[in-house]
């Protein structure tokens, strides 16, 4: 594929086509590793900005929030992401919803859970499971996003609800990745509700998966969750299972706090067996990794709140205002005359109630006797008494 890539990038140069140049530096940013798909999406942009051509910008700005998420670095993710939703005109199109999710992933790391939840099952009502792959995939992905969540809640149950839905749409869509995600969800779960060879079970499932894959994080989930099974279990595997979960996370650059228990766990270990060294060892790894774990912490919460979250609200309240302007607009033109027709339509019934009663006064008094109208006023009889 990086071939018929390069091909196809080589012959729209040559035939100067502007918008297959830049699919071809695009498709290049996704199928080559790390550092070749961040200079082909860094081409993307700056033709995009020669050839004035708008549309590539935000999901460039997205593509290189995903390398960097991928990796780890989510400070960088984070700053992408919104430069990718700040250059995108329509925030609910499917590409503003990508990136909700992705917003919402990291809300859910830094402990935002509430928020998180709240904005993955908006997602739900954008993605379908019943439509094309890439569609059905981040569908699958908000209900991830929601079990975990709910992990994070201690909402176990609720976790396991969503755990089933996914997994069943996973299958129907012939999905490894994410059947994976949800066995290994529900093993995390199953350790909650305290049935732990259940969830060694499920564990174990996903494991070899994972490591053909190369996925870093799920892997060091699944070692991390078998080192508590094996510890409540007192079996000897747990120390080894964490040791591993330890090398996963330090080789991938993977900070998380969920992963701060590990080195808590192989400190009290050592601890117990009185070996200082290694005691000092892990002790500077809880030490250097939880400050790790804070910075990020800090930075990703101002980060999407000033950035992500107030500009939302502050355009929100934008809109609000305007359709509120919109409907005093309404009533001002059609409300105000329609009033004014009212209040004339009723001073001149008052005017000629008043004619009438006076007409009709001077009529009770014999006033008006001799006069005559051929269509209002009736002559009244002379030989008619009226008392």
């Amino acid at each position: 594929s990086n071939l018929y890539a390069q091909y196809y990038l080589n012959r729209a140069k040559i035939t100067n086509d502007k918008s297959r140049i830049l699919d071809g530096y695009y498709f290049l940013s996704l199928i080559n590793d790390f550092n070749f798909s961040q200079l082909y999406a860094d081409s993307t942009l700056q033709k995009s900005k020669d050839f004035n051509e708008d549309g590539w910008v935000s999901p460039t700005y997205l593509r290189k929030g995903n390398l960097y998420y991928a990796k780890g670095d989510f400070k960088k993710a984070i700053d992408y992401y919104i430069n990718a939703n700040n250059t995108l005109t329509d925030k609910q199109s499917y590409l503003g919803q990508i990136i909700s999710l992705n917003v919402a992933q990291l809300k859910n790391y830094i402990g935002d859970y509430d928020d998180a939840i709240l904005q993955f099952k908006q997602n739900l009502l954008l993605f379908n499971s019943d439509l094309d792959e890439e569609m059905a995939y981040n569908y699958l992905m908000n209900i991830v996003g929601i079990s975990d969540t709910y992990i994070e809640l201690n909402e176990i149950d609720s976790a396991t609800t969503y755990n089933r839905l996914g997994y069943s749409a996973a299958v129907l869509n012939n999905s490894a990745k994410l059947k994976s995600k949800f066995t290994l969800l529900q093993g995390i779960c199953e350790y909650n509700l305290s049935r732990f060879k259940i969830s060694i079970d499920s564990l174990h499932q996903v494991k070899q998966y994972l490591i053909k894959e190369q996925d870093s994080t799920d892997l060091a989930f699944v070692n991390f969750y078998l080192a508590l099974n094996y510890k409540v279990l007192d079996m000897d595997e747990n120390i080894s299972f964490l040791t591993k979960t330890d090398t996963i996370i330090s080789k991938a650059n993977i900070f998380l706090p969920a992963f701060i228990d590990v080195y808590k766990e192989l400190f009290e270990e050592y601890k117990k067996t009185g070996n200082q060294k290694l005691q000092l060892v892990y002790l500077e790894k809880l030490l250097n990794y939880t400050a790790k774990v804070q910075d990020n912490n800090i930075y990703l919460s101002s980060k999407i709140s000033k950035e992500y979250d107030l500009p939302e609200l502050i355009k929100q309240k934008t809109n609000l205002i305007e359709k509120l302007e919109n409907k005093s607009s309404f009533i001002n033109w059609f409300l105000i005359p329609f009033l004014l027709i009212i209040i004339l339509f009723s001073t001149y019934q008052i005017w000629v109630q008043k004619r009438l009663k006076v007409k009709f006064q001077n009529i009770l008094e014999g006033k008006e006797l001799d006069v005559i109208s051929d269509k209002n006023v009736i002559t009244p009889n002379p030989k008619i008494s009226i008392n």
